[in-house]
């Protein structure tokens, strides 16, 4: 919802390259804007989620962590045995090892869709999609925003896909760094600074806050699945073959959690 209130407010503002159409938007309540989101995902959370579930008698929720153990998955002091099991545990912010990013508070994807309140300036670290996805909706609602990567926009996409996109933020005013060495980041009067190296040069970008956007991990760290014989590669995905079948017999997985 907010990704296309955003998108909304731009298409006014683009309107006038049509002759005759002169279209202004701007955000007057943010908080009204979040408590609107908020009420949506609820109404859908209920609605495609936990109204259903009384639908289907054969179907029990069981609230909590699962871990595999001795053949069966133990949630809490419950033990349950199934001929077949699936893995939809999806996957989470991946947190990167910059120096001192550990000491300064920062946002991932999910606490930036959850903002109180607008900062004046937004740094997001990471060139993918989400961070490209995020950094434009806040540029759209008014927020000075800088991209910083490593590589290049979109790195895992044509490079002309991504420098196409690259001129279309700069377009709408998101400044890009690109082809950087994150060097540091630290807490700094603005809100937090980067320390970065590009092209040999070193330079400071500051921001009121951060994103850290650089990519989502399979959630499977503390579910014991390797110990029950389901094989993961080098990032904790589930491994899973055309039939989405793990190499633990009965047992397959879908979704994020599988990379």
């Amino acid at each position: 919802a907010l990704i296309r209130a955003a998108e909304a407010m731009h298409q006014a503002r683009v309107a006038g390259r049509f002759a005759g159409i002169r279209a202004t938007a701007r955000l007057d309540d943010w908080a009204a804007l979040m408590a609107q989101e908020d009420q949506l995902v609820s109404d859908l959370r209920g609605a495609k989620y936990e109204a259903v579930l009384p639908e289907y008698p054969t179907v029990r929720y069981v609230p909590g962590r699962a871990v595999w153990r001795d053949g069966q998955i133990e949630v809490g002091d419950l033990r349950l045995a199934a001929a077949r099991a699936i893995i939809a545990t999806g996957a989470s912010a991946q947190i990167p090892p910059i120096p001192g990013l550990a000491d300064v508070a920062f946002l991932d994807s999910t606490a930036a869709l959850a903002l109180p309140a607008l900062p004046r300036s937004l740094l997001v670290i990471g060139g993918g999609v989400i961070g490209c996805e995020l950094g434009q909706m806040f540029a759209r609602f008014g927020v000075a925003v800088t991209i910083a990567c490593r590589s290049r926009l979109l790195p895992g996409l044509d490079p002309e896909i991504g420098a196409g996109l690259a001129r279309a933020l700069r377009a709408e005013g998101v400044r890009i760094l690109d082809k950087i060495t994150y060097d540091w980041v630290r807490n700094a009067a603005s809100g937090i600074a980067l320390d970065y190296t590009q092209a040999g040069q070193s330079g400071v970008i500051g921001a009121e806050r951060l994103l850290v956007a650089t990519g989502r991990v399979a959630n499977t760290a503390t579910m014991g699945l390797a110990e029950a014989g389901i094989a993961l590669d080098a990032r904790g995905a589930v491994q899973t073959d055309a039939f989405l079948a793990t190499s633990r017999p009965g047992t397959y997985a879908a979704g994020d959690v599988t990379g």
